[in-house]
């Protein structure tokens, strides 16, 4: 696997984040010049130095690899084989300015290359940007979760009653519910789905909504469990 990044106008920090997080071992620049008066820490001696306190590696391949002036072809091709070389020892990434892939020559031109050659390209941009999207998409999960859960319980007279549901991930499979059947009755059920994340979530979904369906019509409890239990296993996937 390569992987490809653009400083672009990142403070230093959260760039080396970027690479650690993606396991890289070494970056391979491939500016035409390792040099950015806009953007001083990504000069070549000061990048390098930030670099190697991350125990990350650093080398220039611009003179070969570089967007302008386009190396002559068999230079250009020299420096492609370099990066597949060390590509198989070390976790590495191409590195030049521009943030998005499309917009800068590593991609269309040296990853479209490499790619050619059989090499696996990823662009930690894309990859950033879909792990926002997920963790949003389980944030938005995780307030759906916490609104199926009873927003206040009964008064019980005689009863001091109180509910807390911190899930160890952002949503799991945690369960309880607490509601008033008649004058006389009242409905508390719990449980723990095996597993956590966001199958153990999605059963947990489905059991409030049996428990909410099921118990207002059956006051008996193993009557009211064994309709829960068939609903539940009747249209397990898989079943």
């Amino acid at each position: 696997m390569i992987r490809t990044i653009g400083h672009s106008n990142h403070p230093i920090e959260r760039f080396v984040d970027l690479l650690k997080n993606a396991g890289v071992k070494l970056l391979v620049d491939v500016r035409s010049m390792p040099y950015s008066r806009r953007f001083p820490q990504f000069s070549r001696d000061a990048l390098t130095r930030s670099l190697n306190a991350a125990n990350i590696d650093y080398l220039w391949e611009g003179q070969a690899l570089g967007g302008k002036p386009r190396a002559p072809r068999d230079t250009f091709e020299a420096g492609l084989s370099r990066v597949i070389q060390r590509s198989a020892g070390t976790s590495l990434c191409l590195m030049c300015a521009e943030k998005e892939p499309l917009d800068c020559h590593r991609t269309v031109l040296v990853s479209r290359r490499l790619a050619e050659r059989g090499a696996s390209i990823e662009h930690l941009r894309q990859v950033e940007r879909e792990k926002l999207r997920l963790d949003e998409e389980l944030q938005i999960a995780r307030r759906i979760q916490q609104s199926l859960l009873p927003a206040a319980l009964p008064v019980i007279p005689g009863l001091s009653v109180a509910d807390l549901c911190e899930p160890a991930m952002e949503v799991g499979g945690d369960y309880y519910d607490c509601f008033r059947l008649n004058d006389d009755l009242i409905c508390l059920s719990f449980g723990d789905v095996a597993g956590k994340g966001v199958p153990g979530a999605l059963i947990m979904s489905r059991i409030s909504s049996c428990v909410q369906n099921v118990m207002p019509f059956v006051h008996d409890p193993a009557e009211a469990i064994q309709k829960i239990n068939n609903h539940m296993c009747s249209n397990m996937v898989g079943a």
